[in-house]
């Protein structure tokens, strides 16, 4: 029987393991995210920037804290992928803009036009605020401060190892068959939690990652079996599972 994680919480990944299991029958599943994150503190200033203000949030997570801690944004809010503006629309936030793909570079690609043109059509300046957590990339705040916009990365979460993912893994018997990566920081609280695991990772082990940068990280610490999936959603994850599963 085959063994396998889904890297996130059991309710963000009830339809994932539903999922699969409606196609795989003689299957494992375990679900448990291999960080947790905790707000940090904030420059109470950082969110009333001059100007008309565009909110970029790049994760249902990075809404989530945003939210509970200082409300709906006021300002033109756009969201990265399906997840995210869900939450944010789960909110009552209207969302303004979602790239057709979910990534930093598919949504600059697709915002930077779209921000010009609105910017000369009604005469202002947006400045672009992202909250976000301690570790996020600098991709979209480099490629937007380069076309001349005003652009602030606010960290208002951090993101720390997942010690009942640490526990998890160290009662395992065997290391499983496959593991659901959904962040580069994922990656690496995996790599922290295995080092006191009773089993060694070996060659057949697959994992499976959601995206460019997170299979980018699996391959710096050497992981070379890996199937990526086509997107983040459900759909597009158990379909790497179980394709993956049947190639085997």
């Amino acid at each position: 029987m085959k063994f396998g994680i889904i890297g996130r919480e059991q309710e963000m990944a009830q339809d994932i393991v539903e999922g699969i299991k409606s196609i795989v029958s003689d299957i494992e599943l375990s679900c448990m995210a291999p960080i947790i994150t905790r707000p940090c503190e904030v420059d109470k200033g950082a969110f009333g920037r001059e100007g008309e203000l565009c909110f970029i949030f790049t994760s249902p997570r990075g809404a989530r804290h945003f939210i509970d801690r200082f409300g709906l944004p006021e300002g033109k809010t756009v969201a990265i992928g399906l997840s995210t503006e869900r939450l944010l629309e789960s909110e009552g936030v209207r969302v303004w803009f979602r790239p057709s793909i979910e990534t930093s570079q598919g949504l600059a690609a697709e915002l930077l036009p779209l921000l010009k043109k609105y910017d000369a059509e009604n005469d202002i300046r947006t400045t672009l605020v992202q909250p976000t957590s301690d570790i996020a990339g600098l991709y979209l705040k480099e490629c937007f401060q380069t076309n001349g916009f005003d652009y602030f990365l606010v960290p208002i979460y951090e993101t720390v190892l997942n010690p009942l993912f640490s526990k998890m893994l160290q009662g395992l018997s065997r290391c499983p068959d496959f593991f659901v990566f959904y962040s580069p920081s994922g990656v690496t609280s995996w790599i922290e939690a295995i080092k006191n695991a009773p089993w060694v990772v070996g060659n057949t082990f697959l994992a499976i990652s959601i995206g460019p940068k997170t299979t980018e990280k699996l391959e710096q610490y050497g992981y070379k079996n890996i199937s990526e999936a086509a997107s983040p959603h459900p759909e597009d994850v158990v379909r790497v599972v179980v394709d993956s599963i049947k190639r085997e």
